[in-house]
C-alpha cells in the first residue's frame, strides 16, 4: 500500500521536474533578452522581445501541462482508481495575457533604466532587475498551466481535494498556504502563485491525512511565530541569518 510519504515524494519529484523544465525555457528567454533588448532603444527593443517571447512561454506552458498530466496519471494508476481522466477545461491563455504580465513585471525597472540612460548614467543594474522580474513572471505563467491541469483533474477523478507543496524555499506567504494542508478543492480555490513561485499542487484522496509532514512543520512555524505572514517572514529572516532552515522535507 502506498503511504502518504510516498505520495509526497512523488509530488516533490513532479514539482522538481516542472521547475527544471521551466528553467530551461527561462534560459532561452534570457538569451533572447540579451540578444534583443537594446539599452539605446529600450522601449522598442522590449516590445520586440515581448513579441518574440510569446512562442517560448506558450511552449513552456504546453510542457508544464503535459508533465502535469503524466504525473496525475501515474498517481491515479498507483492509487488503483478507475475513474476516467477525461480532459478538463483549461482557462484561455495566450499572447495578450503573456504580454500584459511581462510588461507589468518589467515596466518599472525598464523605465528606471531608460531614465538613467537619458542622463548618461549606467543603466545595467536596472536592466538586470527588469530581466530578473521578466523571468520570474515567465516562470509563474508556465507553471500555472501544470497547476491548473492537476487541480482541474481533481474535480472529476475521485480525489476532490488538493494540497499545496513547497519547492523547499518558500516565501512566508507560500509557507502559510502550504500549512493549511489538504483543504483546497477545484471548486473553491485557485492556485495563488506570485512571480517566481515554484510551489505545486498534489491531489489528495479522501482517506489521506489532512497534513503532510511538510505542512505540519510549516503549521508549527506559523503558530509559534504570531500566526501572521509578516511575523513568519521576520522569523524566516532571523533563521536565515542564523544559518538557514531546511524546508524541503
Amino acid at each position: 500500500m502506498t503511504t502518504p510519504q510516498e505520495w509526497d515524494r512523488l509530488a516533490r519529484a513532479h514539482m522538481a521536474k516542472q521547475v527544471t523544465d521551466a528553467g530551461n525555457v527561462q534560459a532561452a528567454l534570457s538569451r533572447l533578452w540579451d540578444e534583443t533588448v537594446d539599452p539605446a532603444d529600450l522601449t522598442r527593443s522590449f516590445l520586440r522581445f515581448r513579441e518574440a517571447s510569446v512562442d517560448l512561454i506558450m511552449a513552456g506552458r504546453s510542457i508544464s501541462k503535459a508533465e502535469a498530466q503524466r504525473y496525475f496519471e501515474a498517481v491515479h494508476n498507483i492509487a488503483g482508481l478507475d475513474s476516467d481522466l477525461a480532459d478538463v477545461y483549461s482557462p484561455e491563455y495566450g499572447a495578450r495575457q503573456i504580454k500584459s504580465s511581462l510588461t507589468a513585471a518589467s515596466s518599472k525597472s525598464l523605465a528606471r533604466a531608460e531614465a538613467l540612460a537619458a542622463k548618461g548614467l549606467p543603466a545595467a543594474a536596472a536592466l538586470e532587475i527588469a530581466k530578473r522580474t521578466m523571468l520570474a513572471s515567465a516562470k509563474r505563467q508556465m507553471l500555472n498551466a501544470g497547476r491548473d491541469r492537476v487541480i482541474g483533474l481533481t474535480r472529476t477523478s475521485g480525489y476532490g481535494r488538493w494540497a499545496r507543496v513547497s519547492d523547499g524555499s518558500p516565501c512566508a506567504f507560500c509557507m502559510m498556504l502550504v500549512s493549511r494542508g489538504a483543504v483546497y478543492t477545484a471548486d473553491t480555490a485557485r492556485f495563488r502563485a506570485h512571480d517566481g513561485c515554484g510551489c505545486s499542487a498534489r491531489p489528495v484522496q479522501a482517506g489521506e491525512p489532512k497534513y503532510s509532514s511538510q505542512a505540519r512543520d510549516f503549521l508549527d512555524l506559523w503558530k509559534t511565530n504570531g500566526g501572521t505572514v509578516q511575523e513568519l517572514r521576520l522569523a524566516l529572516d532571523r533563521r536565515a541569518r542564523a544559518g538557514g532552515l531546511d524546508l524541503a522535507a
